[in-house]
């Protein structure tokens, strides 16, 4: 009974992004675009490239495939490892953690404490969705969130978390970077 509650209650809900951003702030016209994927479980949360998770996961399978066939081949040519290379966990609300690849090494940067959101009156909808306005100042940009109360997930893409209900929208007030439900 015990193991089947804790199944039950280790649920992961699933969200998809689109995270579309340039790279060059002097070409401002040019952008990339990546899927990309909120994993949501209780309190903790992954944020992360979606052709990087599957990347991930494929060479995981082959590579374990491949010891217990004994086969020592491996062909990965035809991956994509995906642009986005950066990720972040979160555990609501104690930590923020971001994750990023500099060289061979691996970097985290961990933010505690809650988000300084400032929720505003305006509303509109996305997908189908009721949202309301949040403001915030986070990594020396402004940033504006539209955020769902009808999905109740105090979280979001990238490192923003903690509105009463799912963000959907989120993006930067240069638009730089945009985060699409």
């Amino acid at each position: 009974l015990v193991l089947c509650a804790s199944i039950l209650l280790a649920q992961v809900n699933r969200f998809f992004y689109d995270y579309t951003y340039k790279l060059d702030s002097l070409h401002r016209e040019n952008s990339e675009s990546e899927m990309m994927v909120l994993d949501v479980s209780g309190n903790n949360s992954r944020f992360a490239s979606y052709p990087k998770m599957v990347f991930d996961s494929t060479i995981s399978a082959t590579v374990k495939k491949s010891v217990m066939s004994g086969n020592t081949n491996f062909d990965f040519s035809g991956l994509k490892a995906g642009k986005v290379l950066w990720e972040v966990t979160k555990n609501i609300p104690e930590k923020t953690t971001l994750y990023i690849p500099i060289s061979a090494e691996r970097y985290a940067l961990e933010n505690s404490g809650k988000l300084d959101w400032k929720i505003l009156p305006d509303k509109s909808e996305i997908e189908g969705f009721t949202v309301q306005k949040a403001t915030i100042d986070l990594g020396g940009r402004q940033w504006i969130a539209w955020f769902a109360s009808d999905i109740q997930i105090q979280d979001g893409p990238y490192r923003f978390c903690g509105l009463p209900g799912l963000i959907l929208k989120l993006e930067d007030i240069k638009g730089d970077h945009i985060f699409t439900f």
